[in-house]
C-alpha cells in the first residue's frame, strides 16, 4: 500500500470510536462516547481542523489542528494531535495529513 491509496477527509461523528482506538495506540485512553463528545464539540469549531486518513473506508490516521495568535505573532497552526494505525507506519501517511 502507499499513501496514494489513501483518501485525506474532515472527520465526521461517526468516527469517534476509530478516532478513539488509534490514539490508544499512542497510550491515550478515551472511552468511546467521551471521544464522541468531544470530538463533536472540536468539528463545531471555526478554529479547528480535524481530519481523517482512509484506507478503503477505514480510518487509518488523523490529524487534529488548531488556529492560534498571540499579539506579537501572526496566526499560525498547532498541531493538536497526529497519529497513524502502527499497520500503516512509515508509508508517508502521517506526511499527507500534514
Amino acid at each position: 500500500m502507499n499513501a496514494s491509496a489513501v483518501t485525506i477527509r474532515r472527520a465526521r461523528p461517526s468516527d469517534a470510536d476509530a478516532i478513539a482506538g488509534l490514539a490508544s495506540q499512542l497510550g491515550y485512553s478515551a472511552e468511546p462516547s467521551a471521544a464522541a463528545d468531544r470530538l463533536s464539540r472540536v468539528l463545531a469549531r471555526s478554529d479547528q481542523e480535524f481530519l481523517v486518513a482512509d484506507h478503503e473506508e477505514r480510518p487509518v490516521g488523523w490529524i487534529h489542528m488548531l488556529v492560534s495568535e498571540y499579539v506579537e505573532a501572526e496566526a499560525f497552526v498547532v498541531i493538536g494531535g497526529l497519529v497513524v494505525d502502527r499497520e500503516y507506519r512509515n508509508q508517508g501517511i502521517g506526511r499527507r495529513l500534514l
